[in-house]
């Protein structure tokens, strides 16, 4: 059940980043890239990540971080390109895909994948 409360939160911290780069000009599919690149590269950089993983350090390189924002962008690509014709409000858009994106990822086990693969030490 708790994923569904985190799925909600990463719903609008998708809609916040959306807000931020909304009034740049860029081509719709660059804008959803661009955000699921930021989405997961924030999410490492304001600690939601070691939060989420409950633990202390995290192993990663910069190259590693750089992989994982990149595969997050172009599922963010794809979702949002697709659901764009269902969805046409932007923010309704933004929070669907993040939510989508959180409960799937969840539902095949990618979460608990990640935090196995990244987290050294448990608090």
């Amino acid at each position: 059940m708790n994923y569904i409360i985190e799925s909600l939160f990463v719903g609008v911290y998708c809609v916040i980043i959306y807000l931020f780069l909304k009034d740049i000009s860029l081509p719709f599919d660059i804008l959803l890239f661009v955000s699921g690149f930021i989405k997961h590269l924030f999410g490492y950089i304001l600690g939601f990540q070691q939060y989420y993983c409950n633990c202390i350090y995290f192993n990663n390189s910069l190259l590693l971080l750089l992989f994982e924002c990149i595969i997050e962008a172009f599922l963010f690509l794809f979702i949002g390109h697709y659901l764009s014709y269902i969805i046409k409000n932007k923010i309704y858009l933004f929070f669907i895909i993040g939510m989508f994106l959180h409960i799937f990822v969840e539902l095949i086990g990618g979460h608990s994948f990640f935090c196995k693969y990244k987290c050294s030490v448990k608090h």
